[in-house]
């Protein structure tokens, strides 16, 4: 297992959060919990150099369940655990978690032999950020958590304040025991700002820093405490603003994010290479610093951002996006009427799901596409001998196999950038469709 500095991870870092082991156990509904999970990672391989999560949280049922169905992506280092300095080995990671001796040797044999590689990090360092923070917000008069804890008197505040800077080292069952007092609504707050800030501290520490912390790290805005709606999350950005803003630029009906689920890992790891071998992921993530800066500078004093400011840097980044797809698709189209020696006819280029006629999503299937009628398979077929079985096996391998070369071959020019990386993964989700 090789293990380097988190200064080694070059490029776009993300720290994913998603199966942190108190998300796990607070969610009642794992199915729809595992289901965000995936899709999120997914999102963050095709727009990331990096991924990395907490060592700490693969002892979760989630999590392990997760990365050993998927085995790619410890394989392919497509996730890399954060493993702290002073451990030296997984099993480390699950003392004391009351797991069954049976599973616990499972899963350490299963992680000892998985991972490739992990990135390093300091525990004081990281306390002391934490800690530091949490002061910060809960002392900054008009910081947005002093705006929630509206039931607190300043003196609370303060007493509270007092408290956490005693400690050395401060963890997040220290700050849930310092608010056990308080009324059930002011313990939620303070409960979602220290995930929030553990979070962000936890990125920190590994070189993952995002520009919209409070969207990355937990699943709705703490300035948005009452309606818990999601403004700028990565997957809503990738799917709202710029997958769907494209077919809304061209006048196309939108596309379900259901559609992610079609593409598995293997299928992400593969249009990751030329992804990464562009410069799209650079460009992609540019749009977010800029249209955080502009907005951010304002309110250097704080910590987060609060909804009006989620909300404008929303805007700034439709508005970014749209102005670039208007730009490339001039080029995009006369691109592909060159390479395949014909105009475009009546403006329905098969760039994927959004330039062919499909019906709705029901019930969370697909609908058959009229494009591709003739050759739709039907996958409910009844196999009625041992040589439909075969060619079937066949059929499938021989489209795979196609898919494959597809992705390997596939252009991603300079110029076209944007509108070529929709084009790759809408495009192999068709594919995937006929299969």
């Amino acid at each position: 297992m090789e293990r380097v500095k988190s200064t080694d991870l070059m490029g776009a870092n993300a720290y994913f959060t998603n199966f942190d082991n108190r998300i796990v156990a607070d969610t009642t509904d794992k199915k729809g919990l595992q289901r965000s999970v995936e899709r999120t990672l997914k999102v963050l391989l095709l727009t990331k150099n990096n991924v990395v999560c907490a060592a700490s949280h693969l002892t979760n049922g989630v999590a392990f369940s997760l990365l050993s169905d998927h085995r790619v992506l410890l394989d392919q280092q497509l996730i890399i655990p954060a493993f702290r300095d002073d451990k030296t080995e997984f099993a480390q990671l699950f003392t004391d978690k009351g797991f069954k001796a049976k599973d616990k040797k499972m899963q350490i044999d299963f992680y000892q032999n998985s991972v490739q590689k992990t990135v390093s990090w300091d525990l004081v360092t990281n306390s002391n950020w934490f800690r530091d923070t949490v002061i910060k917000g809960l002392d900054t008069r008009g910081s947005v958590i002093r705006k929630n804890l509206k039931a607190l008197s300043n003196k609370q505040i303060e007493e509270l304040i007092a408290e956490i800077n005693r400690k050395d080292i401060l963890d997040r069952g220290t700050i849930e025991f310092l608010s056990r007092d308080f009324d059930p609504e002011t313990q939620l707050i303070l409960k979602n700002y220290r995930e929030l800030v553990y979070h962000m501290s936890g990125a920190r520490v590994v070189n993952s820093e995002s520009t919209l912390p409070q969207e990355n790290y937990i699943d709705y805005s703490l300035a948005d405490l009452h309606s818990r709606q999601i403004q700028l999350s990565e997957l809503q950005v990738f799917w709202k603003i710029f997958i769907e803003l494209l077919y809304e630029t061209l006048n196309k009906p939108k596309i379900s994010v259901d559609l992610l689920d079609i593409l598995s890992f293997e299928d992400i790891s593969k249009i990751r290479e030329p992804i990464l071998e562009s410069g799209f992921v650079e460009s992609y993530n540019n749009f977010y610093k800029i249209a955080a800066t502009t907005v951010g500078r304002k309110n250097e004093n704080e910590i987060l951002f609060d909804l009006n400011e989620l909300m404008k840097i929303k805007s700034i980044m439709e508005n970014s996006f749209k102005a670039v797809f208007e730009k490339e698709l001039g080029g995009y189209f006369k691109k592909k009427a060159l390479k395949s020696g014909t105009g475009l006819v009546k403006n329905t280029v098969n760039m994927g799901l959004g330039f062919v006629p499909m019906s709705n999503l029901i019930s969370g299937a697909l609908g058959i596409f009229n494009e591709f009628k003739s050759t739709q398979f039907n996958v409910l077929q009844t196999f009625n001998n041992v040589r439909s079985l075969r060619d079937y096996d066949q059929y499938v391998n021989g489209k795979q196999q196609q898919i494959l070369h597809t992705i390997k071959t596939f252009d991603i020019a300079e110029k076209t950038m944007l509108t070529d990386v929709i084009e790759l993964i809408t495009s192999t989700i068709a594919q995937k469709i006929q299969m």
